[in-house]
């Protein structure tokens, strides 16, 4: 009888096995969607940027500058951030077009056109 008592576990070492059971259970509950959770955005594919339609050429007058302006959104992570871009579109003839950015290479400054002394100016 003192034998099988003895094979028997410990009423200390039954309760501190649960516990330790109990803390890692919790601990791999919330550990992995936590990794997961920061890890993710890292792992996601990057979208490739699309053309942006200008609309009909018949909007645009030829060899006259028209502005046209159009946003682009960026996912850093959890952050979507929008960029407003703009474009000077120059009809050649019915068939070509000329797309020119507003912004300057130089400065980075934005570029107007001003119709008046026909050229292009930067404020």
């Amino acid at each position: 009888m003192n034998e099988s008592l003895s094979s028997k576990i410990s009423r200390r070492d039954f309760v501190t096995a649960v516990i330790a059971f109990t803390g890692v259970f919790m601990g791999v509950a919330i550990g992995i969607p936590a990794v997961v959770y920061l890890v993710s955005p890292a792992l996601k594919v990057k979208e490739t940027e699309a053309w942006v339609p200008l609309g009909p050429l018949k909007d645009y007058p030829i060899g006259t500058p028209t502005f046209f302006s159009f946003t682009r959104s960026q996912v850093n992570g959890w952050e979507k951030t929008v960029y407003s871009y703009g474009v000077f579109v120059v009809c050649q003839n019915d068939t070509q077009v000329q797309v020119l950015s507003n912004i300057c290479t130089h400065l980075g400054c934005r570029v107007s056109w001003h119709p008046d002394i026909q050229h292009y100016v930067s404020p």
